[in-house]
C-alpha cells in the first residue's frame, strides 16, 4: 500500500479521532491528492479531511515521504498528539512545499528516528516535545518519555 486515503474517501471519516499507522513498507503518503476531487471541490472554502482527529501515530514507515499533499493546518485542526517514529524518507509534513503549518491544538510532539525531516517552524512553540535521532531539526526535547507517560497516561511501550 502506497497510500492509504485519497482525499475523497476523507468526506466519509469525519468522526475519525486517532489514526494509527504501522509498519507500511511501501507507504509514500498518508493522504494523496485526488485530481478529480480536486476539479469539483471549492478552493476557497476547503473542508478538513480530519476535522475530529486528536492522535495520530506513525511508526516503522521508512518511505513515507509527506503525511500529506495539500496543507497540514487545514487537514489536521485538532490534533493534539503527533508521534512520528522510524519515518527515514519523511521530507515534510505535506508535498505543497509549504514550510508553515500551523497545528493550533498540539500538545505533544515526539519524533524519533527521522533523518531527512526538515520542516520545524511550526512546532516551536509546543510545549511536551520528544526529539531523538533526527539530524535535520534544530530544536530539541523538552521533556522524556517518562514524564510523558505521567502526564498523558498513553505510550505503554
Amino acid at each position: 500500500m502506497e497510500v492509504i486515503f485519497p482525499q475523497s474517501v476523507l468526506r466519509c471519516l469525519p468522526e475519525l479521532n486517532t489514526l494509527e499507522v504501522r509498519e507500511c513498507k511501501e507507504l509514500r503518503h498518508i493522504i494523496e491528492e485526488d485530481l478529480e476531487d480536486k476539479k469539483l471541490s471549492n478552493p476557497l472554502s476547503p473542508q478538513p479531511c480530519f476535522p475530529k482527529l486528536t492522535t495520530l501515530i506513525v511508526e516503522q514507515c521508512h518511505k513515507l515521504k509527506y503525511l500529506t499533499f495539500v496543507s497540514a493546518s487545514n487537514d489536521f485542526p485538532n490534533l493534539e498528539f503527533l508521534v512520528i517514529n522510524g519515518a527515514t524518507e519523511l521530507l515534510q509534513f505535506n508535498e505543497t512545499g509549504k514550510t508553515q503549518v500551523e497545528l493550533p491544538e498540539l500538545k505533544l510532539l515526539i519524533f524519533i528516528h527521522l533523518s531527512k525531516f526538515c520542516q520545524e517552524t511550526q512546532f516551536l512553540n509546543v510545549e511536551h516535545r520528544i526529539v531523538r535521532n533526527c539530524p535535520k531539526l534544530s530544536f530539541t526535547s523538552t521533556t522524556t518519555l517518562d514524564k510523558i507517560k505521567q502526564k498523558f497516561g498513553f505510550l505503554g511501550k
